[in-house]
């Protein structure tokens, strides 16, 4: 059985390492666990072997400890957003290109709302329209229809795909 100075060393570092492991791997919190006892376990080791003897190394142990972990967490999450590594683990949406999107585009049903048109279904108060210019578009009614093809107002359109 190693000395209880060299245990808490180890542990600390072990309890370190699991705890950076554990944002890399979804293991849905069994790392962390792990970690928390290594922690937990390496802090007692240091107390048994440090605190009525040497206090400097005591100390020195809660200042590691007490830093450590922000440390790792704040490293990873570093990692993890600005390396290429955190590009394999974080899913990202796509890059918007200015060159290429319109911010002020809008859909040309948008021009619809307000407008009467005939239900191809029951609205109720959401449904199918029947086809405008050339699409199918679903829309929602401000009243509920209970029969097709009776004239409405749009208050909503969209497309289907």
């Amino acid at each position: 059985m190693p000395d209880a100075g060299v245990l808490a060393t180890i542990l600390l570092i072990v309890g370190l390492f699991l705890l950076a492991l554990e944002l890399m791997i979804p293991s849905f919190g069994m790392i962390g666990i792990l970690s928390a006892i290594a922690l937990l376990i390496s802090a007692w080791s240091a107390w048994q072997a440090w605190w009525g003897t040497s206090p400097g190394f005591f100390w020195t142990y809660a200042a590691f400890w007490l830093l450590g972990i922000p440390s790792v967490l704040g490293g990873m999450l570093f990692l993890m957003q600005n390396t290429a590594l955190g590009d394999h683990i974080v899913l990202r949406g796509p890059a918007s290109d200015s060159s290429t999107t319109k911010p002020n585009t809008r859909n040309p049903l948008q021009l619809l709302v307000g407008k009467t048109g005939k239900a191809a279904s029951l609205l109720m108060p959401g449904g199918m329209y029947r086809e405008v210019q050339g699409l199918r578009p679903t829309g929602r009614s401000a009243e509920p229809t209970d029969c097709p093809k009776q004239s409405t107002r749009f208050t909503e359109v969209d497309v289907l795909a």
